[in-house]
């Protein structure tokens, strides 16, 4: 008895798998939950490819039955089967018809699965019920009728239904049990063996039923796994460039046919490169995974998130076509970076810039509305990045004019269209210059002059600053070879020319080119590069140290945690910003700032310049706070490197010089 339970229970366990796809029973491919709906849309789709036909079918054969049976006592009995078997079918068929236009669905729950089961349970019994009523009082012919017929259906029902086991073996065990029944029970040889070649067909179907469906799957599996790793982003697993396209395009066909609208966001982490420098390329790629789960969290259903590649991520924000919904998403994400993210066991602090385009109030073409949504994010930055704004027609001319000097810029460096000025550097104890610092100029063609405030950025962000910086130093080190001995030459350093060793090979290659002494290069860095301060960055600034190069902290008081660079990196000069100088006569903030950051680099033993020195009342208070060195206006503006003769000789004080 326990033995009988135990078997009994067996065999509902795996009756229970196979209702549920489970193919492992045969042999065949587990089916991993995260794609199981989108296996089961590639298994129904096949299916629904014959529905139509399989019920045309149906139809068709009710009407051979009723020909077949019109002379026979049972002609009513067989046109009421019929009707209710067309009537069925022309259901099944006109659902079917309506619903071919809709998309091809993503992905399929097994409530839909078991609808199949349904639709094939009703037409198998259907069918079952034929030889059921009408074999016993049938003639010969009508005998041979409904066999055939009955064979028929279990070769295109099972034909029909191999892609989804559970339907096609729910279709078969009733009509081939019920068929196979009633042969069997007339004593007629001929009639056994019909039976017993119809059991070998049941068995036969379901076997290929079996190793269709195997085979079906497995190739599902493989293509649907092919197709998630050419749509996702391999780091942070959200969809891709590719998947974010083909999903703005499927919004887009929403929106023509029932009028959804919604909204695409542009996204840029404001500082990444700053902690990819400070922690590595594997801090920058855990802070992208947070980054993305963070923006995940701010999801709803339907919106679909994608990583573009570097630190750009696009939303498609669905329903939130109107600015107050979109700026309920965008104030949403802000807040969610407000917290800090863990890298290494630090805290970062990594604020986002967006830009918003919404559909349809800003077009209805997927190409223009992503070019809005980046100028949108252009638009953002320039603004002051931690924050969001919407697309604006002005901003369109200011991307692209943004573009068009980039564009300009590069031209510029290559065919050497910038020069350099050099600005005089005095002693403030002997009035006598002591050198220069070089700063870079460029008259556009068309533009006239263009501040280095505006392409310096620029050349930054684009990368350009790598070519221009070079050439700054090839030939400001190229200028400096003329000048005495005793003056120096400051070069400012971007923080992106802190990335790569290629600067000290470049200062290595172009002093021995020229013969000048390290010790007169003066290389001016501003507290932003050492907001990525990293091993790669001290290393290189002690290298150059060591070499006989001088560090200089350039803006002093401009920047973040100043004290901190001051005690910890090797420096040798701080340059007070012009800010400060400008208010030091009227602020006494101001004034207590100059005069502690004098009284610091003096214990640190550093240098002090005093930077945008423009009146006689402000070069009067640097001198009497105990600035070293001083630089503005007063003394003297940029000069090309011709008009810098009065400058290089020693005979005269520089400031009678300027005057």
């Amino acid at each position: 008895m326990i033995k009988s339970v135990g078997v009994l229970a067996k065999i509902t366990q795996v009756a229970a798998r196979v209702l549920h796809g489970d193919l492992t029973i045969f042999g065949g491919p587990a089916l991993p939950e995260t794609i199981a709906g989108r296996v089961r849309a590639e298994q129904i789709s096949i299916v629904t490819r014959y529905t139509c036909a399989m019920m045309v079918a149906n139809a068709f054969n009710a009407c051979v039955l009723l020909v077949a049976f019109w002379s026979s006592p049972q002609r009513g009995e067989v046109m009421i089967w019929s009707f209710i078997l067309v009537t069925f079918s022309t259901f099944v068929y006109l659902k079917r018809r309506t619903n071919a236009h809709r998309p091809k669905p993503t992905s399929l729950s097994e409530r839909t699965v078991r609808r199949a089961v349904v639709n094939a349970s009703v037409v198998s019994l259907i069918w079952a019920s034929l030889p059921l009523v009408f074999f016993e009082q049938a003639s010969n012919d009508g005998k041979l009728v409904i066999i055939c017929l009955c064979i028929g259906m279990l070769c295109g029902g099972a034909f029909t239904l191999a892609p989804v086991p559970v339907a096609a073996m729910t279709f078969l065990a009733p009509l081939s049990f019920a068929a196979g029944y009633t042969i069997v029970r007339f004593d007629n040889p001929v009639y056994l063996l019909l039976g017993a070649l119809l059991v070998v067909y049941t068995f036969a179907l379901m076997r290929g039923v079996v190793t269709f469906a195997c085979q079906t799957t497995e190739k599902a599996i493989e293509h649907i796994l092919s197709e998630e790793a050419a749509h996702t982003d391999n780091l942070t697993k959200l969809p891709n460039r590719v998947a974010f396209r083909e999903g703005i395009d499927a919004a887009f066909t929403r929106t023509r046919r029932y009028g959804e609208g919604f909204s695409v966001f542009y996204f840029d982490l404001d500082e990444f490169k700053a902690v990819n420098d400070k922690f590595g390329h594997s801090g920058g790629d855990e802070l992208l995974r947070q980054v993305a789960e963070r923006l995940q969290s701010c999801t709803r259903e339907g919106d679909i998130l994608a990583r573009l590649g570097g630190d750009e991520f696009a939303l498609i924000a669905a329903r939130a076509s109107v600015p107050e919904k979109a700026m309920v998403v965008a104030d949403r994400i802000l807040k969610a970076f407000s917290a800090a993210f863990a890298i290494d066991g630090r805290q970062v602090y990594c604020g986002v810039s967006m830009g918003i385009a919404l559909v349809p109030i800003d077009g209805t073409d997927p190409d223009a509305i992503i070019e809005k949504a980046d100028s949108a994010l252009y638009a953002t930055k320039i603004a002051g990045r931690a924050s969001y704004r919407f697309f604006a027609r002005e901003h369109d001319e200011k991307v692209r004019d943004r573009r068009l000097l980039e564009q300009q810029l590069r031209g510029a460096v290559r065919n050497q269209e910038l020069h350099l000025a050099f600005q005089p550097l005095a002693n403030l104890k002997t009035g006598r210059v002591c050198g220069f610092e070089t700063l870079v100029r460029w008259n556009h063609p068309e533009r006239g002059p263009i501040s280095p405030a505006v392409f310096i950025p620029i050349a930054e962000e684009t990368g350009i600053i790598q070519e221009l910086g070079e050439w700054v130093i090839r030939e400001s080190v190229k200028v400096a070879s003329k000048w005495p001995a005793h003056l120096h030459l400051a070069i400012n350093v971007s923080a992106i020319q802190f990335r790569t060793s290629s600067l000290l090979t470049i200062l290595h290659e172009v002093l021995n080119e020229y013969s000048v002494a390290p010790g007169r290069i003066e290389i001016e860095i501003t507290e932003s590069a050492l907001i990525a301060e990293n091993e790669s960055t001290i290393g290189l600034l002690n290298s150059l140290r060591q070499w006989g190069v001088r560090i200089a902290l350039d803006d002093f008081g401009t920047g973040y945690s100043s004290l901190r660079y001051l005690l910890d990196l090797p420096l040798d000069k701080i340059k007070i910003d012009r800010s400060f100088i400008a208010t030091a006569i009227t602020r006494p903030n101001s004034a207590a700032l100059v005069k502690a950051v004098v009284g610091l680099a003096r214990d640190l033993n550093m240098v002090v310049t005093a930077e945008g020195i423009e009146t006689e009342e402000q070069m009067a208070f640097v001198k009497a706070h105990n600035c070293d060195e001083g630089q503005g206006y007063l003394i003297s503006m940029p000069r090309l490197a011709a008009d810098l003769g009065p400058f290089l000789q020693d005979a005269e004080p520089a400031l009678k010089l300027a005057s």
